[in-house]
């Protein structure tokens, strides 16, 4: 069943399987930092950690990022093959104090992706990725240009099995993709939310 964001239609068949990927490692990284163990809450802000110093974390993969986080990330590597290619995924987390996990995954594909129409290859991939995912709705989602010009989806999905929500960015640049996310079983903490996805910067355009 093919899931809608609240800006679009009918989307083409899948080219852009790396939202998808994402999506896997990232359930192995959090699972290894203990995510699963946290108990479901209210709906309810937890007090900001804002005022705890976050690590200025720079990537060493052949797409290197810079961004800040809240505790030394743990990395996992992996290569999918995919549409008679190569997805290398490269995903770094880390958690606060109120277990709220925030991540960075890379993805670099082997073949050309057709970033012809950059938006609707954002679109596909997300809807795409959850289609087979039937605990997750995506909520909303609208279309961000960063500073450096890279076209980026936001996006915020719920999975209804657990409560949790998963909030986050995709950003296009070259034959790249990066994946921000944020998942918590809890309201999001707007400040510190604002400062992970602030902090993102890519270090020079992957080839």
């Amino acid at each position: 069943m093919m899931l809608h964001t609240a800006t679009t239609g009918r989307f083409a068949q899948l080219k852009l399987l790396g939202v998808a990927a994402a999506i896997l490692i990232l359930v192995a990284i959090v699972a290894s930092i203990g995510f699963r163990s946290i108990p479901a809450a209210p709906q309810q802000a937890k007090p900001t950690t804002a005022s705890v110093e976050w690590v200025a974390f720079t990537s060493t993969t052949v797409m290197p990022f810079r961004v800040l986080l809240p505790s030394t990330p743990r990395h996992m590597s992996a290569t999918r093959v995919a549409d008679g290619g190569e997805i290398q995924q490269d995903g770094y987390a880390g958690s606060d104090q109120a277990g709220i996990t925030y991540m960075v995954n890379v993805l670099r594909f082997s073949k050309p992706v057709d970033m012809s129409n950059p938006d609707k290859s954002l679109e596909t991939a997300l809807n795409n990725a959850l289609a087979s995912k039937p605990d997750y709705r995506i909520v909303s989602s609208s279309f961000t240009t960063l500073s450096d010009q890279h076209r980026a989806l936001d996006y915020l999905v719920k999975n209804s099995n657990d409560n949790s929500s998963m909030r986050g960015r995709v950003v296009l640049a070259g034959q790249s993709e990066y994946v921000l996310m944020v998942i918590s079983h809890d309201a999001f903490n707007e400040a510190d939310y604002g400062r992970f996805m602030n902090s993102f910067e890519i270090v020079s355009l992957p080839l």
